[in-house]
């Protein structure tokens, strides 16, 4: 193996049981013996989802990502206001969240949490006795409006200024005709705003450099609950579209 880190994985089965187990080591140059991986059955993981505090009946979709290798991930759709996934793998993941509100802005993620505890952002262990995770919904958020100079309709982007929120589920989108703009329920925060003509693609905002380029004529808005800024924008063209 050429130097570096790896996840070594390791698959058993145990009558009619697949077990399976992942751990992290890093390779330099001379031998890496008695690695230990430890393997266990996969586990049935919950999850409900609220929204102004109350059962949600939501159309989204939760998943788990395996933090740098360390599992398996898995994707469980809304059934009503709960979600299960019945295999996942114990070892270290990131909770994300898609509700398909489109571009109307009925509500937005607040929160993602493990008990008590705020997993939004954070890396969590999976093993035996994980409580249920609870996905957060609200209205009432802020309102941005304002103007797009020479708008001839297209879609308000607000990105949050925090790189680490720079994810699909916390990117306020929204089209508009004309030159005027609203978006209702965006989650409070601090966000660059700007908007483009043609297509844009929240995934590529994860990349400082893509961001660098979108974001150098986007303008700061500060959102407050259940307030209105006002910001007047100007068109910028995405990067990734030649």
């Amino acid at each position: 193996m050429r130097p570096g880190t790896a996840v070594v994985q390791a698959d058993w089965r145990r009558g009619d049981a697949a077990l399976r187990g992942f751990t992290q080591v890093t390779v330099h140059n001379h031998n890496l013996d008695n690695v230990t991986v430890r393997v266990a059955p996969p586990m049935i993981v919950s999850g409900t989802v609220e929204l102004d505090g109350k059962p949600a009946l939501v159309e989204g979709s939760a998943s788990l990502e395996a933090a740098d290798g360390d599992g398996s991930g898995a994707v469980s759709s809304f059934n009503l206001s709960d979600f299960h996934f019945d295999g996942v793998y114990p070892g270290r993941y990131r909770a994300r969240v898609q509700v398909h509100a489109g571009f109307g802005h009925s509500m937005y993620l607040d929160s993602v949490r493990l008990g008590e505890r705020d997993i939004t952002l954070d890396e969590f262990e999976i093993a035996t006795g994980l409580a249920p995770l609870h996905v957060v919904l609200k209205t009432g958020g802020g309102r941005v409006r304002g103007a797009v100079e020479q708008g001839v309709g297209g879609i308000v982007v607000l990105v949050p200024q925090d790189e680490r929120l720079r994810l699909p589920e916390f990117t306020a989108t929204s089209f508009f005709s004309g030159g005027n703009f609203q978006v209702e329920n965006v989650r409070p925060g601090d966000y660059y705003a700007f908007a483009v003509k043609g297509s844009f693609n929240q995934g590529h905002m994860s990349d400082p450099a893509y961001a660098r380029m979108l974001l150098s004529n986007a303008r700061p808005v500060r959102v407050e609950n259940n307030g209105t800024a006002t910001v007047s924008l100007v068109y910028v063209d995405d990067p990734s579209v030649q």
